[in-house]
């Protein structure tokens, strides 16, 4: 009865281990957004169905779907939230190059706790509506960056925590000082990505909230005005 309804717009599954897959026929196309938790066993809609649902705005995967390995950004049309978090199996997340679809309607993306991923697109400048990036507890993740900036250029809020990067091209490339709509950075153990930043000067003026935080010391930037505050 639930998945044949053509009005459903939310739906949220949590805690049903034996759940292993969805029906068939996929899940009501007229759902704008769908929640799964702790259903490690469930796999995942296969890609080639995502394009049927036209009005998915928000997706929240966490503790989930063991078995998706690789998960494109363009696949839902119209997708604006995405949070993925706790997928063991999870290696990449990318944009197809060869998809009809563009995630420029991404607005919020957050990816944590995967111990397996080791790729983010390449082009995340082409994100052009994206204005939260939050990177957390990702301990093989490598950045291959091709020419160009890396960054969406909206973006207007980054967190970035426990990021160990095995591969990570100059700093300097990533687009900081163009990303002119950003007022809150928020940065923790990850000393390279700190370091560089002070160093090189590649904060944008922009900047409104700055919190760095490592091994008990915490440095907290608040307005053009650059004041600091040290705490141990």
């Amino acid at each position: 009865m639930i998945f044949s309804s053509t009005c459903l717009q939310l739906l949220k599954i949590d805690s049903v281990p034996s759940l292993t897959s969805f029906p068939r026929e996929g899940l009501p196309t007229s759902l704008q957004e769908l929640c799964i938790y702790n259903c490690e066993n469930l796999s995942f809609m296969p890609p080639e169905t995502w394009s049927n649902y036209t009005s998915l705005l928000e997706l929240t995967l966490r503790n989930s779907c063991n078995s998706l390995s690789s998960f494109p950004l363009d696949g839902f049309p119209k997708l604006q939230v995405l949070h993925i978090g706790g997928c063991s199996g999870l290696e990449s997340i990318f944009i197809s190059e060869s998809s009809s679809y563009h995630p420029s309607s991404l607005q919020r993306l957050g990816v944590s706790s995967c111990e397996a991923l080791i790729s983010l697109p390449q082009r995340m400048d082409t994100l052009t509506a994206l204005e939260s990036l939050s990177l957390a507890h990702l301990p093989k993740l490598e950045f291959a960056l091709c020419e160009g900036v890396f960054l969406p250029p909206k973006l207007q809020t980054i967190s970035i925590t426990s990021v160990r990067i095995t591969k990570m091209p100059p700093l300097i490339e990533w687009g900081f000082q163009s990303l002119t709509s950003l007022s809150f950075l928020y940065i923790e153990d990850n000393d390279d990505i700190v370091n560089t930043l002070l160093k090189e000067q590649l904060l944008p003026i922009s900047l409104v909230y700055l919190s760095i935080m490592k091994k008990g010391i915490k440095v907290r930037e608040a307005g053009i005005g650059l004041k600091f505050l040290i705490s141990l």
